[in-house]
């Protein structure tokens, strides 16, 4: 199964549910700034529910910039919709699914995506890679903001095991993601630990 966040875990709950659990729109400010964004860049944000890390993404690129939001689930995208009209630059959204995107090879100045690929079924994860490799342009960059296997303290210790238990979570507790961009031509200029 995937993620898609319909329903009563959608929306303005969603919304409310993000920040309280640590990942909101304060996290995902702090990770724009961790990430080489320019005035101007032509972004997409893949998984980008109600759209806190677009609207980010948005501040950083300003007004002669443009991102893209893809998501799965409708009612995220209804609530990212209301959201966008408040964005410093063009924010457009899209229905569709991470591992078929609907753009043209080399469209993107970055690729950013938080936490959506730990959601997914490996192949479909895998295909998304493959498509963000894809859609980049040569010197494009893929900003990923996902967890990985807790440290050790206290918050670790109280998250482990709902991070043993995620559906298709081998990827993240193995902290693989690097391995499988390095297998699609994408090298690792920045590994930032954000939060516990």
């Amino acid at each position: 199964t995937i993620e898609s966040f319909d329903g009563p875990m959608g929306g303005r709950t969603y919304d409310w549910l993000a920040p309280l659990m640590g990942f909101g729109p304060a996290l995902l400010r702090r990770a724009t700034h961790a990430l080489p964004f320019e005035p101007g860049m032509r972004v997409l944000d893949l998984g980008c529910g109600t759209g806190f890390l677009s609207l980010a993404v948005a501040e950083r690129v300003g007004a002669t910039g443009e991102v893209h939001g893809l998501d799965l689930s409708p009612t995220q995208l209804a609530r990212a919709r209301h959201k966008a009209a408040h964005a410093p630059c063009p924010l457009t959204l899209h229905e569709g699914s991470m591992d078929e995107l609907p753009f043209d090879a080399g469209h993107f100045d970055a690729v950013v995506s938080s936490f959506a690929l730990h959601g997914v079924p490996p192949a479909v994860r895998y295909a998304a890679l493959d498509e963000i490799a894809r859609v980049l342009r040569p010197g494009g960059f893929f900003g990923l903001v996902d967890w990985s296997r807790p440290r050790l303290g206290l918050k670790g210790l109280l998250w482990l095991p709902s991070c043993v238990m995620a559906p298709h979570s081998e990827d993240n507790l193995k902290n693989r993601y690097e391995a499988l961009c390095a297998e699609r031509g994408l090298q690792r200029l920045t590994d930032v630990y954000l939060d516990s």
